[in-house]
Order: C-alpha cells, then structure tokens, then sequence
C-alpha cells in the first residue's frame, strides 16, 4: 500500500520531500487514495453478499465475525491471520481505529453506524461510513506536522486548487506544490541546522518564510496583517497556505462585499 500510495502521490504531483497526504487530499477530483478504493470496494462486496443471505446465515455471519475479531485482537500482527474477506474487513476497522466486535454495530470515537444487512442502502451507509474516517484521519496525519498544525480538521483547497489550475508554467506549479506540502527544506525535514542563506542557526520554516532576510521570496509582514496572523494563528495557514475548514464560514464573510453583507443580514 505505500508502494501504491507513493506511485499515485507522484502522479498526482508530489514534490520532493512532500507529504503524500497533502498532494492525495488537495487532488482529491483528480485521482482517489488507493487505500480508500480498496477499502470501499471490500466494503461495498462483502455487504452486498451478506445482503443476499437469509436469517439464518446472517447469524452465522455474525457468530464468525466475533471469533474472527477476538483472533485479530489477540494476534501481534493482524494481517498474517488473516484467512478471509470476513477478517480482512475486521483488519481493516482495526487499522482504522473503529470499534467492529459487534458486527452490526460500528463505533468511531462518537460517530456510531447501526448496520441493519436487510436495508437497501447499507452498503452506501458503511462506504460513506469508512470513507469520513479516512479522510479524519488523513487530515490528521497532515496536521501532526509541525509546519501543518491547525490542519488536523481538515483543509479547504479551493483556492491551491484555483492557483494550480491557473499557472501554466511547469517550474510556479512545482513551487506552489512544494509550499501547500511543506517540502521546503529546513531543520524540521530536512535535517538543516543552519540557514544556507542568513548563517542562522534556528532554520525553521517559519524563519525562512518570514524573517530570513535573504530567502527568495521571503515576506515582512505589515501590522494590519500581523493582527490577521493573532486572530488566526494556525501554522498551516502561514506557513503552507492551508486554510483550516474551521475558518471556511469567516473566509466567505470576508469575501462578501458590503451590499452582499447587507442583504445577508436582511
């Protein structure tokens, strides 16, 4: 699965040193996580086989889904007994983080699916079901970077989106990438002590972006926005561009213009 995600991640454009994450949420219309598709697609066959069973298979499905799951919480390592599409589905809640011991109920910290076999839409209630939490915790992983923080509730890409559709040289949507990722080399994923540029020692992203005073590119903030950058301090919003979906309703109340506004009100 790394192979896969690594091979769809630079088809999609991943810079160098880039997070595989970022480039597969930001592209998310264009190419589909693999780890996703399968997911789903395992789902979506299992649930339309046991939809097909009476009562009484059903039973049986369940009575095998729970030695299956007591087998897997014992095991060190859940994939190598796994033996059948019924434990290969029970690996995948488990690598999930989803409580699955009952069969016909999923748990995920607060989000709960009460999975009835016999109703027409329960294959699209357990796709939708796992596909939310695999961008949870995808948007969790891209937010446990230091250069990322603020990013763990997910990210709104319209406007990278808008940027990287609009530029049409190779070498701007390259930079742009490599800014929404975080590949820009410095102590934290690089292993770059000392700042090429200035000679400093403290060669954090944040250093580079904003006060090296010789990084192409590299911004002085005037006050009013330093005042912006206090009322919206994420790091992933200053440093890699990323808007956190918390700050989407405000985002559009800025963009309204005043007459919009009033009407709004009205």
């Amino acid at each position: 699965m790394k192979t896969m995600h690594a091979a769809v991640a630079r088809h999609a454009g991943r810079s160098r040193y880039g997070s595989t994450d970022t480039i597969l949420d930001m592209t998310a219309r264009e190419v589909q996580d693999p780890y996703l598709i399968v997911v789903t697609q395992h789902v979506e066959s299992l649930f339309r086989m046991m939809a097909r069973c009476n009562r009484m298979g059903w039973e049986a499905a369940q009575d095998t889904w729970r030695v299956v799951w007591k087998r897997l919480e014992a095991a060190k390592h859940g994939w190598s007994v796994v033996t059948g599409p019924i434990s290969a589905m029970c690996q995948y809640l488990r690598d999930l983080q989803v409580d699955g011991h009952d069969p016909s109920r999923w748990v995920f910290e607060e989000r709960v699916l009460e999975i009835k076999p016999y109703e027409v839409s329960v294959v699209c209630q357990t796709s939708s079901f796992l596909t939310d939490i695999i961008k949870t915790q995808r948007s969790r992983r891209m937010g446990s970077a230091s250069s990322a923080a603020g990013a763990g509730g997910g990210v709104d890409w319209t406007v990278p989106r808008r940027l990287l559709k609009s530029v049409r040289t190779k070498t701007t949507r390259y930079a742009y990438r490599a800014v929404f990722q975080g590949s820009i080399l410095h102590n934290g994923n690089g292993g770059k002590d000392v700042c090429k540029f200035c000679g400093d020692s403290g060669t954090t992203l944040r250093h580079l972006m904003y006060e090296c005073p010789s990084f192409p590119g590299g911004m002085r903030l005037p006050g009013y926005v330093l005042a912006e950058k206090r009322r919206f301090p994420e790091d992933c919003l200053w440093l890699r561009g990323m808007l956190p979906l918390k700050y989407l309703p405000v985002a559009r109340m800025l963009a309204l213009s005043e007459d919009d506004e009033e009407w709004m009100l009205l």
